[in-house]
């Protein structure tokens, strides 16, 4: 145990110290301090009403639009008679847009595309597509007034979300909003921890290999120890980082979070959940422990820098699998696919955190999870300390799978 806390102690200093893990965790930091501090900085400069509103110059050939303008597509428009006018308006910088209208059709000249542009595009149509309608109910002979009710119905509508058991619970749009978010900020996080805490046992592996290191160091401690102690000491450094992402998070939450206001505004507000915040570190935890010990296993089977990169090639592959199966799951969760996935260990720490963010994980299926993602490690752990004292032995050539196999004998 001694050795291994050596061999702990050491690289948990060395990965700590290093430029680029220091860069990432300020990088984190400052992140987590700023992004729910975001819809704060949106409404004050939304208060403030900077830039005005986007000016649009109208060239209406029909004559019927000039008073609808003003409802559907802007107050501010202005109208001109020819279009050739209208675009030396947006040239000169007073307009934004330029439109010319026709009785069934419309063409929008613009400086560049956006979703202003889409948006404004969209209303545009709208405006000509409930002028057809009034018109055609006219000549039906039905009155404005009556239009007018027809056209005003909008049916009240209510979703409900139920839990695992079937229970009415009070999750709402907003909510689901902010909990993908937290799904979103996993899958990242844990990917490219992932990438920098892998790719940093990978070279120091293989690095202590090529240069004979490895000979000395397995004379005085074992190579399982020497082993557990790389993985554990990078995983409590990557750990560190994130229990200082969560820390800043939770401080702006607290700060900036609670912002009263509807729409998209209210669904950016995120506010501190301290189960699924703590969901996130032993997720995070759990699948970086597992991966990181496959990765000192396979780098322990070659001694050329050149090979790091392809043995890297299995673990990251089943990483971009789970990585992508939350993004991909998110559009619906409760599908089987997701539910399968989510009870793979391998895959579990981003599809079923995904699924605990979203509100579709009963908390018997995240105790099962957790413990078939200890029970993978405890495995992963035993065949990685097999493979890495093999893999210390052998030098020069990469071993075929018989090899790998007979380290378990």
């Amino acid at each position: 145990m001694k050795q291994m806390m050596t061999v702990f102690g050491f690289e948990f200093k060395t990965f700590a110290k290093s430029g680029a893990f220091i860069g990432i965790t300020i990088f984190m930091v400052v992140l987590a301090l700023i992004g729910p501090a975001i819809p704060r900085v949106i409404q004050f400069f939304g208060d403030m009403d900077i830039g005005g509103e986007r000016r649009i110059a109208v060239v209406d050939h029909t004559g019927h639009f000039a008073h609808r303008v003003g409802t559907y597509v802007s107050p501010t428009a202005g109208m001109f008679r020819t279009i050739e006018d209208a675009r030396a308006a947006v040239a000169d910088g007073d307009y934004h847009y330029a439109v010319s209208i026709h009785e069934d059709s419309f063409t929008l000249y613009i400086t560049a595309m956006g979703v202003g542009a889409l948006n404004l595009e969209n209303s545009i149509a709208l405006m000509l597509r409930d002028h057809h309608r009034y018109t055609a109910f006219a000549d039906l002979g039905i009155v404005p007034a009556q239009q007018e009710a027809i056209f005003a119905f909008f049916p009240r509508s209510e979703v409900m979300t139920l839990s695992p058991a079937g229970e009415i619970t009070e999750d709402t749009a907003e909510d689901f909003f902010t909990n993908m978010i937290f799904s979103y900020v996993l899958s990242f996080v844990l990917y490219f921890g992932l990438l920098t805490g892998g790719s940093y046992i990978v070279t120091t592996v293989v690095r202590e290999k090529s240069t004979k290191t490895m000979e000395l160091l397995i004379t005085s401690c074992k190579a399982g120890r020497l082993m557990n102690g790389k993985v554990l000491g990078v995983a409590a450094a990557v750990l560190t980082q994130i229990l200082l992402m969560v820390g800043a998070a939770a401080l702006s939450m607290n700060l900036f979070g609670g912002l009263e206001t509807e729409g998209v505004l209210g669904m950016l507000d995120l506010t501190f959940d301290p189960y699924i915040m703590g969901m996130l570190v032993i997720f995070f935890f759990l699948g970086f422990i597992m991966y990181a010990f496959m990765y000192a296993a396979l780098a322990s089977t070659v001694s050329r820098m050149e090979d790091a990169n392809s043995i890297q090639t299995l673990p990251m592959m089943l990483v971009m699998v789970g990585f992508f199966a939350a993004i991909f799951g998110m559009t619906n969760p409760g599908a089987l696919w997701i539910n399968v996935l989510s009870h793979i260990p391998l895959f579990a720490p981003f599809v079923m955190f995904m699924r605990i963010c979203l509100g579709t994980a009963a908390l018997w299926e995240v105790a099962v999870s957790i413990a078939a993602q200890v029970a993978t490690i405890a495995v992963v752990a035993f065949a990685g300390g097999r493979i890495y004292r093999m893999g210390t032995l052998m030098y020069g050539n990469k071993p075929r799978l018989r090899d790998l196999l007979a380290a378990f004998r």
